[in-house]
C-alpha cells in the first residue's frame, strides 16, 4: 500500500453533490435522497473519509480507493469504469521528535503514481499540465493520446464543501486503461 490506507465507500451517492453534472446515473427507486445517484467520481467519497478522520483529530492522511464510477454520456447508454484514487493531506511525518514538517503534498503523490505505473509494466506516460475543473493545478498523464491519470491539488471550494480546511492532493488513475497498456 506504500504508506496509504485503503478506504471503501458505497457506489451510491448524494445527488446534491453532483448537481452540476448532467451525466450522472440516477437510481430509479432510491432508498433515500442521500443515495440517489451512482457516483461519477471517487473525489467526494475520499473527501468524506478525510472529513470523518480530521474530525477525530487524524490530520496526516494518505488514503486510496479502488472503485467503480458510473456515467451516462448518452441518454440510456451507461458506462462503468474502474478507477484508483489517491488522497494525501496533512504532514508527512506527524508528531516526531526531530521537528520534521514536510507535508503530504504533490512531491509525495507524484512518486507514488510513478511507482504504480512501473508496477503496471513500466509504461512511460507523457506528462502535461492538467485542465481539470476539480484541481487548482496538476498534471495529466497520457499514453498514446489516452488520459491514464490526473493528479494535483483539489480546489479549495471543493474541500470546503466537506469542512476540510487543509490542502488535499488527489490522483485518479484509470485502472483498466493502465492495465491494458
Amino acid at each position: 500500500a506504500n504508506g496509504f490506507t485503503e478506504i471503501m465507500s458505497l457506489s451510491l451517492s448524494n445527488g446534491a453533490l453532483y448537481a452540476d453534472s448532467e451525466k450522472t446515473v440516477k437510481v430509479v427507486n432510491p432508498l433515500s435522497s442521500e443515495l440517489e445517484v451512482m457516483r461519477p467520481s471517487l473525489v467526494f467519497s475520499g473527501l468524506e473519509a478525510i472529513a470523518y478522520n480530521v474530525n477525530r483529530q487524524m490530520h496526516a492522511l494518505r488514503l486510496f480507493e479502488l472503485g467503480r464510477v458510473y456515467s451516462e454520456p448518452v441518454k440510456h447508454q451507461y458506462t462503468e469504469k474502474l478507477q484508483l484514487a489517491l488522497f494525501a493531506t496533512g504532514n508527512l511525518f506527524p508528531d516526531n521528535p526531530y521537528g520534521l514538517k514536510s507535508s503530504n503534498g504533490f512531491a509525495f503523490l507524484r512518486p507514488a503514481i510513478t511507482a504504480i505505473f512501473e508496477k503496471a509494466g513500466g509504461t512511460h506516460a507523457g506528462i502535461a499540465e492538467a485542465d481539470d475543473a476539480q484541481l487548482s493545478y496538476g498534471l495529466e498523464y497520457t499514453v498514446g493520446g489516452r488520459r491514464i491519470a490526473v493528479a494535483g491539488l483539489l480546489r479549495r471550494a471543493l474541500t470546503e464543501k466537506f469542512d476540510v480546511s487543509a490542502e488535499v492532493y488527489f490522483a485518479c488513475i484509470e485502472w483498466e486503461e493502465l492495465i491494458r497498456l
